[in-house]
């Protein structure tokens, strides 16, 4: 999810981690990807406390650099809160990858983007080879709220299931469209599924069907599987 100063206003946020609690956990019990955008320290520390009581086991977070300036307070936050497992810090003055045994930190130079197949996200581990058997890897369980409130399919689509500030979290959740992607799995996706690291990439790229249970990425990865070969230039802009 986006959060920033409008939806700090709206109150939103509040809602989040109590319908966790509350009502989801064999719904949502995954994960959560959170662009902190427009958000001071204490907004972003206090909504991470917020998750300790729930039963997300993961936040992904990615962080603007140019709003922080403060490496410290980003390196503290898997160790106060270790369900932070991955943190993107974007518009960074340096491009470096700290991993831990438990965590990752990438800062790039970058502004944010995407790049389907980057190995330096890989994470070889049976929790996510076992999700990836029967799952996608990236949406199964996911809630992506914009800055304006909206629920949303993808970061990389317009398309809009509802707004949280028309309706309730838990009412959303129901929606059929939230959970179209969960169990499109590498394979059954063109391309995807003669890949060796297809069962290690968390793929944020939106799957179109071709056929029945067959289905194809129209935006292409960096990796090519046929050739064993990888383009870098190869970047994804969200739609933030």
């Amino acid at each position: 999810m986006i959060i920033d100063d409008i939806i700090e206003k709206q109150k939103i946020l509040s809602q989040i981690p109590d319908a966790i609690q509350k009502e989801y956990y064999d719904f949502l019990k995954d994960k959560e990807y959170m662009i902190a955008n427009k958000v001071n320290k204490e907004t972003l520390k206090g909504f991470l406390i917020a998750f300790r009581d729930t039963y997300a086991r993961e936040v992904q977070l990615s962080i603007d650099y140019a709003q922080f300036y403060d490496k410290t307070f980003i390196e503290q936050l898997p160790l106060d809160f270790p369900f932070c497992h991955q943190i993107l810090v974007y518009n960074a003055d340096v491009d470096f990858l700290k991993k831990e045994a438990y965590y990752r930190i990438e800062y790039t130079r970058s502004s944010i983007h995407y790049q389907p197949g980057n190995i330096k996200l890989f994470d070889v581990n049976i929790e996510l080879f076992t999700e990836s058997q029967k799952h996608n890897s990236f949406y199964n369980r996911k809630i992506i709220i914009d800055q304006q409130g909206n629920v949303r399919t993808s970061l990389l689509s317009d398309e809009i299931i509802g707004s949280v500030k028309h309706n309730t979290v838990f009412k959303l959740l129901r929606n059929k469209g939230f959970n179209k992607y969960w169990a499109i799995n590498k394979d059954i996706i063109k391309v995807c599924q003669d890949c060796e690291f297809r069962y290690m990439c968390v793929d944020a790229r939106i799957p179109n069907k071709k056929v029945e249970n067959i289905y194809l990425f129209e935006a292409p990865c960096s990796y090519n599987p046929y050739q064993a070969t990888w383009d870098q230039s190869i970047k994804l802009s969200l739609k933030l």
